[in-house]
């Protein structure tokens, strides 16, 4: 059994049309809890919009997502409970 822990995409501010997901406050706690529940994996999406013409996705939303996906990754290793990292690439503008 698994269990989706992050708290949606969001805006990321100062990149319009970008988001960065949220859900890192508290996740070590709830990764114990859910652990203790029989939790075996966890998912964590981050949407990259792929769009050349507004020139997305730029390196800040990138790089935000990237320090969300790793620092999820990590807690959920932590708590024995195994970290499905999952980006999703969105082609809007191809």
């Amino acid at each position: 059994p698994g269990i989706k822990v992050d708290a949606g995409a969001k805006p990321l501010a100062f990149c319009p049309g970008e988001t960065v997901t949220e859900g890192l406050d508290n996740l070590p706690r709830r990764c114990a809890e859910y652990a203790r529940l029989g939790a075996k994996f966890a998912k964590w999406r981050a949407v990259i919009a792929i769009n050349e013409e507004d020139g997305l996705p730029t390196t800040t939303c990138i790089e935000a997502n990237a320090h969300a996906l790793a620092r999820y990754a990590a807690l959920c290793q932590e708590c024995g409970i195994v970290p499905m990292v999952e980006p999703e690439v969105l082609m809007d503008g191809v």
